[in-house]
């Protein structure tokens, strides 16, 4: 385990400590830094809502499909209806066995 140890060490042997000792970030490279973080953040909010207005809009065209089908198979089942006379069958039952608006 000593053995290890050592050959963990950099020369002059301070370890980690030795290789970060005045290699710190210059002026120039904190204030490049801190003038992009803006710039990028901004870039990553933007990137984020082009993705999720990307998702949304495919959301809703599934949406509009679902109930474009689901409209579809209404309409037709209920001129099924008309056509083997159910529809009117029961709405001539309802009202007493004779049309309304034959009634004048």
């Amino acid at each position: 385990m000593a053995d290890f140890r050592q050959q963990q060490l950099r020369p002059g042997g301070q370890g980690t400590a030795g290789i970060l000792h005045g290699k710190g970030p210059s002026t120039s490279q904190v204030l490049a830094a801190v003038t992009l973080s803006p710039v990028g953040c901004t870039l990553l909010f933007l990137a984020a809502l082009v993705i999720g207005l990307g998702v949304l809009g495919f959301l809703t065209s599934a949406a509009f499909v679902v109930t474009a089908l689901s409209s579809f198979s209404w309409m037709v089942n209920y001129i099924r209806s008309l056509s083997r006379g159910s529809c009117h069958g029961n709405w001539i039952e309802q009202n007493g066995g004779h049309r309304k608006w034959q009634e004048k």
